[in-house]
């Protein structure tokens, strides 16, 4: 769910009455959405990685509204992570990047990693790697 103030901008662009053919209601609206996106178009083609600076912590995770769940490739094994759970355990300042637990399966000796969807992904990716820090196109070069 949008921040408060983006829904009332949202209701008040819906209420708001437009000429006969609706374009400005229709403008608002995508002008909108094209904020709420921050410049990306594909928010599914964004790497986990390229997230990671703003989500380290299990308390920015949650604040986010990401999805976790801790999968093991052995017995395959999948369950969801509280994060509010987790925080509150282990503190609000736990990092679930480059982790894994064992396996919670009776028998199974895998151990579990974890797996995020942050929202506007369409599926989960491993909790893996270093984060990227990205060059403008001009100091690498174009060739």
């Amino acid at each position: 769910m949008p921040a408060p103030s983006v829904s009332l901008a949202i209701q008040t662009a819906v209420n708001r009455k437009s000429n006969k053919t609706g374009t400005l209601r229709w403008t608002l609206l995508s002008r909108l959405r094209q904020a709420l996106l921050m410049g990306h178009r594909n928010l599914d083609r964004i790497s986990i990685v390229e997230r990671r600076p703003g989500c380290e912590t299990v308390e920015a995770m949650a604040a986010h509204r990401w999805q976790v769940r801790a999968k093991c490739p052995s017995c395959r094994l999948e369950l969801d992570v509280d994060l509010f759970l987790v925080g509150s355990v282990k503190g609000p300042k736990t990092s679930l990047w480059d982790r894994d637990v064992k396996c919670r399966r009776h028998g199974c000796k895998g151990r579990m990693v974890f797996e995020a969807k942050a929202p506007g992904m369409l599926s989960f990716e491993r909790l893996a790697g270093h984060p990227v820090k990205r060059e403008p196109a001009w100091k690498r070069g174009r060739g």
